[in-house]
């Protein structure tokens, strides 16, 4: 071999030594993958978490309410068709008075006067003292029995002005003239609107309004089922729909609040249409 073959090969030799040296120096300074580069990448999720739409609880959805008496008929084919014993009850009753004008037309604070006035009382008394109290306010409309029944006289600022004995000189107890009073203060604050208690669930408004006092359950789930209209309330602490499910189910005794809740499962999501024909069942027109 000559000179010159044996020079170029120790050059080759030479030049794929530090190629080596070479890759093995870059691999020596390249940054190992640690543990906590994954750990960042999980810290990334959350971010993208936050702006996914967060679980029920943080705020509860919106109740679904009956717009029109379309609703109420579609309703009443669900039931039916859910539960076919509770298909000779309807067809027996008339439908359910939702959309009965005077009423379903009030506002918050005149339907809630209505109900406490009401409680514990016949319906013929009831309206005998609705009428009086009714009457402690001036009225400039002609028809003055449709103006009594839909309560158009009564005000939050012109309940505010009596005073609990001119209250009681309507008819009504001591502690019920007291709760109207309360009643007004509450509603003086805007937390009666309408546009605000649309925006609440069933549950937020049975919260914000058994706290004023004089109102309980019974009272916050009749004003959801007739002014609001909302389709799927049950109230399992009035008595008389107790003894609708005990008429209805054929119970030996009037059933427990849970009970009703079990067997009105089924019912969901219209158990307020299922609450009028137990109303209905025992005789009581709402």
């Amino acid at each position: 071999m000559s000179f010159r073959d044996r020079l170029s090969n120790n050059s080759k030799k030479l030049w794929l030594n530090c190629r080596e040296m070479a890759t093995r120096g870059a691999s020596r300074k390249r940054k190992p993958k640690l543990e906590h580069d994954e750990d960042t990448d999980c810290k990334a999720q959350p971010k993208r978490a936050r702006t996914e739409k967060r679980p029920a609880e943080t705020k509860p959805p919106l109740s679904t309410s009956f717009s029109c008496l379309k609703d109420l008929d579609s309703g009443l084919d669900v039931l039916k068709k859910a539960d076919k014993s509770l298909a000779p009850l309807i067809s027996k009753h008339p439908k359910p008075t939702f959309f009965d004008p005077a009423r379903s037309n009030m506002p918050p604070f005149v339907s809630l006067s209505r109900a406490i006035i009401y409680q514990q009382l016949s319906g013929k008394s009831a309206f005998a003292v609705w009428t009086r109290f009714c009457g402690l306010f001036p009225s400039n409309e002609k028809d003055q029995e449709k103006a009594i029944a839909h309560g158009s006289m009564v005000t939050v600022a012109r309940v505010l002005k009596l005073t609990i004995d001119e209250l009681r000189s309507a008819g009504l107890s001591q502690r019920k003239a007291e709760y109207v009073k309360c009643l007004a203060e509450f509603a003086k604050e805007g937390k009666l609107e309408m546009s605000h208690l649309r925006s609440l669930s069933n549950d937020e408004i049975l919260t914000q309004l058994t706290s004023v006092k004089g109102i309980g359950p019974w009272t916050v789930h009749v004003f959801l089922i007739f002014s609001l209209h909302r389709t799927d309330i049950l109230p399992v602490g009035d008595l008389v729909v107790k003894k609708g499910f005990q008429k209805f189910f054929k119970l030996a005794k009037l059933p427990s609040p849970a009970e009703m809740e079990a067997l009105a499962e089924k019912w969901r999501p219209y158990r307020s249409i299922a609450t009028w024909y137990m109303w209905r069942s025992t005789g009581v027109t709402m």
